[in-house]
């Protein structure tokens, strides 16, 4: 697979640095155009397959990172909790759900048993 510079549209990159983000999900890759020697970055984080949310009336839907967070918030209003803390435990939901290795999953799971913010 080729990465096309943003500067030439040239197709022919090389990376020159490679670092991980200091959340550790994200690998953030220095590269620069041979024609044009431009410099650009990339980052580069892993496709994951979520299962399928279950509503309550049977409907399946696909998992949807912002629902969960305007849950998060809606629940949170009155209420001061930091916001790097409902990030975490929406990485710690992902998370969960990316190794329960589930095709499917009851939306009434998605938050059971997680300590919450």
């Amino acid at each position: 697979m080729c990465m096309y510079c943003p500067f030439c549209q040239h197709e022919d990159s090389r990376v020159i640095d490679s670092r991980l983000t200091e959340d550790g999900m994200t690998v953030r890759r220095r590269r620069q155009c041979s024609p044009c020697n431009g410099r650009f970055n990339t980052f580069e984080t892993a496709a994951l397959k979520l299962p399928a949310i279950v509503k309550s009336d049977a409907r399946r839907e696909n998992f949807n990172e912002d629902k969960l967070c305007s849950g998060f918030e809606r629940a949170l209003q009155k209420r001061l909790v930091r916001s790097d803390a409902v990030d975490m435990a929406v990485r710690a939901i992902i998370k969960k759900l990316c190794r329960s290795g589930d095709r499917k999953v009851c939306s009434c799971q998605v938050g059971a048993g997680h300590g919450g913010a």
